[in-house]
């Protein structure tokens, strides 16, 4: 959803890899079951006040979130969180966040590409591929270990 002058407007996605499924932790689905009950409850409470609009995340009563202020409020919870700190994480910086982490956790790239939306994983090399160093001495590590193995197939005759 996107704010167009008054109007909070859905768009179409960037590509159709934007269009994805995505696997959850279970502390996460926990919390969202938490989210869903006391969602139907408003929406019990709302009765023909509630717009029925299928949202996960909506604004009280069933209708789109305004952008700009789940910006504000993530803004303010970051600064309620860590009052001292000048550079705060937006809330689309989470998204890089995720991503970085991802992949310095070493989770391969095609499934970082795929979980982030991106249409090609050469998107995700180019954008993150900084989060990939650590990965360059366990890849002289692994070449070492194939190295040693062919060698010592060869001098055993193997």
């Amino acid at each position: 959803f996107v704010r167009a002058g008054s109007q909070i407007v859905e768009t179409t996605p960037k590509s159709a890899a934007s269009l994805r499924e995505i696997a959850l932790d279970p502390d996460t689905w926990a919390m969202l079951e938490s989210h869903r009950i006391v969602q139907e409850a408003t929406r019990a409470t709302a009765a023909e006040y509630w717009e029925d609009n299928g949202l996960v995340f909506d604004n009280g009563r069933g209708g789109r979130l305004d952008p700009d202020v789940v910006s504000q409020s993530f803004a303010e919870a970051v600064a309620d969180f860590e009052p001292r700190v000048e550079h705060r994480i937006t809330f689309h910086g989470t998204r890089h966040s995720h991503i970085s982490i991802l992949l310095a956790q070493g989770v391969p790239v095609h499934i970082v590409s795929g979980r982030a939306g991106h249409s090609d994983v050469s998107v995700t090399l180019n954008e993150y591929g900084w989060a990939l160093p650590t990965q360059k001495g366990q890849a002289a590590v692994e070449w070492q270990k194939a190295v040693s193995s062919l060698e010592s197939e060869t001098i055993n005759g193997g």
